[in-house]
């Protein structure tokens, strides 16, 4: 089965390619120009939210080919095809971040969008105000209204305000506003975990750590926090303590019986540091242990192995002078030395390799993807960024979290950027 991925070049043009595994022959179309660096999203191969450098956000539907797309005759864009609808505009960019935020965030930049589906999206105004925003799109801005009796429709609700970076957690789309759970960073480094409903100004939320320069949130009770001290730490609730209990180690899962828990509530374990970017991968199937990638601020990329607290922990190095890392899943979960990354070099060059890991770099692949392993392939060259195009069956609401999952990290100039981001402010 064909793989695909979006890439945007250098020029910003933004490009949906197709990788045949049996072949690797690399086909691509563009689907847009002047597109801004991890602010676009895709839904599947034909439903893809793109915003561009003017501050525009646009839903967009192929077969893809044309830039731009006219504009789409109705707001009911779910029956049509070869069109795009204007989602909003003055949405967050990357460059107007403050002196405290003028980094990338977790796996990219902070999100100036998070789609939950075609019709439903968080979106993160030039004045750092978090919105959820519900379909049919067309109407600039949306009411801001209670909503009627069945699913919002064509209206949004406040979530915060001093927003730098934010990461909801899966919940039914239509009942998001009701009951959905979000993590919020806001300008101060205060992370929260807040809950619905939203439109009602009944919110709550509970203080996850403070002096936060980034965060990669797992589900409702587990986050990877990195301080401004670049340490990262796997932190469990209840929240509520800051800081939470560090324990020196993590109980080995495996010694457990299914269903216990191998944490202590309420605690936090160090999972290494001096970090550059990072993801939560999965939980090893053969010792329910966690797994993260790590990038280091030296550019080595690391495939890390829980249990955590020891600094540095069981790992295998991936790659090096790595300038950006997304996880496909094209081949199924990671274990602890093997899988499969798109990883982007500092010189912009995008491979998919393919484990066991452990030898830097890894040979170039010969023959179908079915019969190789411990390889790479080329992909593209001149990459700014990429995203996974999610397979049939992963689900939409997981879509979102592709985006951050997924997506280039590090763009060229960033690692001195969050550099001195940590000098201006006092540990």
């Amino acid at each position: 089965m064909a793989k695909q991925l979006l890439a945007m070049d250098n020029n910003l043009n933004l490009w949906l390619e197709t990788v045949d595994p049996s072949s690797r022959l690399v086909t691509k179309v563009q689907v847009d120009g002047n597109t801004e660096a991890s602010n676009w999203q895709a839904l599947d191969a034909n439903t893809i939210y793109v915003k561009g450098t003017d501050g525009n956000l646009w839903l967009e539907k192929g077969p893809f080919g044309q830039v731009p797309l006219p504009s789409c005759g109705s707001n009911n864009i779910q029956q049509q095809n070869q069109c795009r609808i204007q989602v909003d505009a003055n949405v967050a960019s990357v460059n107007n971040t403050s002196a405290y935020y003028g980094i990338y965030g977790p796996m990219g930049a902070p999100a100036g969008f998070c789609a939950l589906d075609d019709n439903t999206v968080f979106v993160l105004g030039s004045d750092r105000k978090l919105w959820l925003e519900y379909g049919p799109f067309g109407q600039i801005p949306l009411p801001n209204q209670a909503p009627t009796l069945g699913p919002p429709r064509s209206c949004r609700f406040l979530i915060d305000g001093n927003v730098i970076n934010y990461q909801p957690i899966p919940s039914p789309v239509d009942d998001f506003y009701l009951s959905g759970q979000i993590y919020v960073l806001g300008f101060d480094g205060n992370l929260w975990l807040e809950w619905g409903p939203f439109y009602s100004g009944s919110s709550g939320r509970v203080l996850v750590d403070a002096n936060v320069l980034d965060f990669w949130a797992i589900d409702g009770n587990r986050c990877l926090v990195e301080g401004l001290d670049g340490n990262l730490w796997l932190e469990y609730g209840p929240f509520g303590q800051v800081p939470l209990p560090t324990f020196p180690t993590q109980f080995p899962p495996a010694l457990l019986p299914v269903g216990f828990s191998p944490f202590p509530p309420s605690a936090r374990f160090q999972v290494d540091g001096n970090v550059g970017f990072y993801t939560w991968l999965n939980e090893n199937p053969n010792d329910r242990t966690d797994q993260v990638a790590v990038c280091g601020m030296d550019l080595n990329l690391w495939l890390e192995k829980g249990p955590f607290g020891q600094v540095p922990p069981s790992r295998v190095q991936i790659d090096g002078n790595v300038g950006g890392v997304a996880l496909p899943g094209w081949l199924g979960d990671v274990s602890s030395t093997s899988g499969d990354f798109l990883v982007l070099g500092w010189d912009q060059n995008l491979w998919w390799e393919i484990g066991p890991f452990g030898q830097v770099p890894l040979p170039q692949c010969n023959g179908p993807v079915s019969s190789t392993s411990g390889c790479r392939t080329l992909i593209d060259s001149n990459v700014d960024d990429c995203q996974v195009i999610p397979e049939t069956g992963y689900g939409t609401f997981l879509a979102a979290l592709t985006r951050r999952r997924s997506k280039a990290a590090f763009l060229r100039k960033k690692r001195a950027e969050k550099q001195e981001v940590r000098k201006s402010f006092p540990l």
